[in-house]
């Protein structure tokens, strides 16, 4: 550009937000994104006429809906690009909307010459080829690149790789916020020739990549996480407070609390205790501590004679007591009405409380501990909810150590622990990593008991149709149970690959 503030670049479909999944099937929806994006470059023209504004929005042609990027100067368009590559796998579903462009876009500000791409298209060779012969000097990339672990590392290999393949410059535009289960990290930085120039953090920022502020670290994992969950968390819930959260002095619900501290306050979370027969003193302290700690009001509601008032008509009714497992899932549903009353007169939001492992092998009980609105470790695996424990305890205690150090139960009977049932979650863990997030095949799991492997295999296929009614939750991983998770519940078939078939991750 000519001068340090001419190009002023937001990511793709910034009119809009991305995804607009069914949104785009509206007309009204489309002609309403003209006119935002009319308004904003007659505006841009009056206060900026100088300046080179490029946004995104989806775009009717002739019938066809493009996924486009526009450069407007002085209130008029100088240039569109319509996205080539449209992913159409994992959490992208952009075959359903859109129609692809078919040839890249290069066009002139000043002197410079720009090659301008959405998101996906810097990531496939096949756009790559075709702008190899345009000798530009900057590429720049619209993005709304979802978060999981791992994924600014890939984007800037993608970009310097694009950067040396076309032998010019590479801005790449992302989003910092949240959607849904969508969480975008930020991380838009600039790759020079001669390697990485700036990177921007996770925060909605304005930068000059004239005068490029210092380098952003890279978050440690741990670190990603917690920022992608508190980030999802407020994005969601808004101004709907106090969220409530069921406190069972159970390392679940504290990661959660802490969670949903930092998103909104002290004031902000209200914990309910709801002990019963079964619950035991450590978790009675563990609970009062945590909220102690945390600085949030905690109700504490027994859940005994309400327990006992269920149980009599339904021993009357069948002649004998509930099955155990029958009366174990009555104290979770029990506690589940307790708390949407208090979200109802509160006019507030239920969180879930549960885990990814959990939610792999069903040790969840529906219309109980699945209830809520959203659950922040829907995605997040038992071995990270106790990292994410010590991390929050870095600074000042606020998981008590009673709750990290106590070995995991649902008290719904005497003495209960969660192997009783499970495997240890480490192994659990480990199969969720190999063949939920990565698709592991045959070579990847022949290290694996077969007997672990079979009784994984049945669990994740029976819970299945728990996991399709469970609230809505942040993605941290490459593959979480959710929009990129879309399995039959009555088919017969294994969830097990025997190969991986599906294309890499990108964008």
């Amino acid at each position: 550009s000519s001068s340090a503030t001419d190009l002023l670049l937001t990511p793709e479909l910034s009119i809009c937000g991305y995804p607009p999944e069914d949104l785009i099937l509206y007309r009204n929806f489309l002609q309403g994104c003209e006119n935002a994006a009319a308004d904003l470059a007659a505006q841009a023209g009056r206060e900026r006429p100088d300046l080179h504004l490029m946004f995104g929005l989806p775009v009717m042609r002739a019938g066809n809906v493009f996924n486009s990027l526009r450069i407007v100067r002085s209130g008029q368009i100088v240039a569109q690009a319509d996205k080539i590559i449209l992913p159409n796998y994992g959490v992208f579903d952009e075959a359903r909307y859109f129609t692809p462009g078919n040839r890249p876009q290069v066009t002139s500000l000043g002197k410079t010459r720009v090659g301008i791409c959405v998101c996906q298209d810097a990531w496939d060779e096949r756009y790559l080829r075709m702008l190899a012969g345009e000798q530009i000097d900057l590429l720049i990339v619209a993005n709304a690149s979802p978060f999981y672990v791992g994924k600014q590392q890939e984007r800037e290999r993608i970009t310097a790789a694009a950067a040396a393949r076309l032998d010019c410059e590479v801005v790449y535009v992302n989003y910092a916020g949240a959607q849904d289960e969508y969480i975008y990290d930020g991380g838009s930085h600039y790759q020079g020739k001669g390697g990485l120039v700036m990177r921007l953090g996770s925060e909605p920022q304005l930068a000059d990549v004239a005068a490029p502020p210092p380098l952003a670290e890279l978050d440690e994992d741990i670190v990603s996480v917690r920022r992608a969950l508190v980030a999802g968390l407020r994005s969601y819930v808004g101004g709907r407070l106090p969220v409530l959260i069921g406190i069972s002095g159970g390392i679940d619900s504290a990661v959660v609390a802490c969670v949903a501290v930092e998103a909104f306050g002290a004031d902000g979370v209200l914990g309910v205790l709801m002990p019963s027969r079964h619950t035991a003193q450590v978790s009675l302290d563990g609970a009062r501590s945590l909220a102690a700690n945390l600085g949030i009001k905690l109700h504490e509601i027994a859940i005994d004679s309400l327990v006992e008032a269920f149980n009599a008509p339904l021993a009357q009714a069948l002649g004998c007591p509930l099955a155990s497992v029958a009366g174990e899932n009555l104290q979770a549903r029990i506690r589940a009405v307790l708390l949407m009353a208090l979200a109802n007169h509160h006019g507030s939001m239920l969180l879930a409380t549960g885990n990814k492992s959990e939610m792999a092998v069903g040790f969840t009980t529906i219309y109980g501990d699945m209830a809520g609105a959203f659950a922040p470790l829907k995605d997040v695996s038992k071995t990270r909810v106790y990292q994410l424990a010590h991390l929050y305890n870095r600074a000042r205690q606020q998981v008590p150590e009673c709750i990290i150090e106590r070995a995991p139960s649902a008290e719904l009977r005497p003495d209960q622990l969660d192997e009783d049932t499970l495997p240890p979650y480490d192994q659990i863990d480990a199969l969720i990593t190999k063949i939920v997030e990565d698709l592991a095949g045959p070579e990847r799991i022949s290290d694996v008991p077969q007997q672990a492997l079979a009784d994984f295999s049945a669990r994740l296929k029976a819970s299945e149709f728990k996991r399709q009614q469970a609230p809505v939750g942040p993605t941290i991983t490459r593959r979480a149970f959710g929009k990129d998770w879309r399995m039959p519940i009555s088919n017969a078939f294994p969830f097990i690959s025997d190969e991986r078939s599906c294309r890499d991750r990108h964008n």
